[in-house]
């Protein structure tokens, strides 16, 4: 009989050996796909916001060029003092990484942030998209074109009406974005999520 229970005891041991391995065994073998699972749900999830981000930013500073007061006191006032503008305009684009622009229709001058201008008139290259706004009487527009008619270098362009008292259109202001800068971003993004 002792025998017996001894070999009872030994068969029991071995079960329970045997369990307790297997779940210590599954719980590691969840534990760890589960951790992998979060692991890409949470680099999935900052691509997304890193695309997201690169596509909202240029709409959100354009937002807050279109609604400056000091660019629509700048208009009122005739557009005497460029340096002024110019700065600003650097501004924008030494911290965000990106172009900015005014198009006045008051005095039909293009403003970039590069500190180049240019006359806004139907013979002038490159700027036929002022003038679909002013036609079509747009508040915004996102757009591809090309800065100073280099077609090696494309922008995507957030254009925005500048509020004015009256019904009159004052200008448009936005922002210019590198395509290609933008593209690279956007696949290296796509990359890293198609990747794992």
């Amino acid at each position: 009989m002792l025998k017996t229970n001894r070999y009872w005891i030994i068969i029991i041991s071995i079960l329970v050996v045997g369990i307790l391995t297997a779940g210590f065994s599954t719980y590691f073998v969840l534990n760890r796909i589960l951790n992998q699972q979060h692991q890409d749900e949470i680099e999935a999830t900052q691509s997304f916001n890193n695309i997201y981000n690169q596509l909202l930013t240029p709409v959100n500073v354009a937002k807050t060029l279109q609604s400056n007061p000091m660019l629509n006191s700048w208009l009122q006032d005739g557009e005497k003092d460029r340096t002024n503008l110019f700065r600003y305009l650097k501004a924008v684009k030494n911290t965000w990484g990106f172009d900015a622009f005014v198009a006045s229709n008051l005095s039909r001058t293009y403003y970039f942030s590069d500190e180049t201008t240019k006359t806004l008139d139907q013979n002038t290259p490159d700027v036929e998209w002022f003038f679909y706004l002013l036609e079509s009487k747009t508040e915004k527009l996102t757009d591809v074109g090309y800065h100073n008619g280099d077609p090696q270098n494309p922008f995507l362009y957030v254009d925005l009406k500048v509020p004015a008292e009256s019904e009159q259109i004052n200008a448009y202001a936005g922002t210019a974005v590198k395509l290609d800068g933008l593209v690279k971003t956007f696949l290296l993004e796509l990359f890293t999520l198609c990747g794992r």
